[in-house]
């Protein structure tokens, strides 16, 4: 084999070289933390040479929002909690599953989707909407334990947005819209 500037070796060289193990991964395929009220309530999950995953909601109690933002930092999509001892078990109420994939092929990527839509009260509901904090793992089935591959999300189900203008004299004017429709929402 030639190299750079097509130097070649004076001598044959040889060497048996061990090649890692295929990587395992498990990815949530979206960078959003937002999900429309209407439509579907899915996100796609992306896993490589897995036998199974956990998938775990963590959705916070509508009474427990203060605590929330009073005890966590950080951004929207990624946020943190301050305390050690403090974190969403304590505001949320948890809904686990554990789901088969085939994890025969090293190789070969597998979709799943975690949809929210069951986890949602009833239509009309004032508590229809939703703050999760989502956890996908890596599962092994044998041993019955998590593996140390994962990946989080924090994601609000909602049909409001907020709009904000910015006028020349500097002052703010705030517009809460509808998802489903675009329009703003009265009141």
């Amino acid at each position: 084999t030639k190299s750079y500037g097509d130097y070649l070796l004076a001598e044959p060289y040889t060497a048996v070289v061990g090649v890692p193990e295929y990587p395992r991964e498990l990815k949530v395929m979206h960078d959003g933390s937002i999900l429309a009220l209407t439509g579907e309530h899915r996100l796609s999950v992306m896993a490589r040479g897995l036998q199974a995953m956990v998938v775990e909601l963590w959705r916070v109690l509508p009474g427990e929002l203060n605590h929330l933002v009073s005890q966590s930092g950080g951004r929207f999509n990624a946020p943190y909690f301050q305390g050690y001892s403090f974190d969403q078990r304590n505001i949320s109420e948890v809904f686990r599953e554990v789901r088969p994939l085939d994890g025969s092929d090293p190789i070969k990527t597998q979709y799943a989707a975690v949809d929210f839509g069951p986890y949602l009260a009833g239509a009309g509901s004032q508590s229809n909407r939703g703050l999760f904090f989502l956890r996908v793992r890596g599962w092994d089935p044998k041993e019955k334990q998590a593996l140390d591959i994962e990946d989080r999300r924090f994601v609000l189900v909602t049909d409001l947005g907020v709009v904000v203008k910015d006028d020349g004299a500097g002052s703010h004017d705030l517009f809460v819209v509808s998802f489903a429709s675009g329009k703003p929402v009265a009141g």
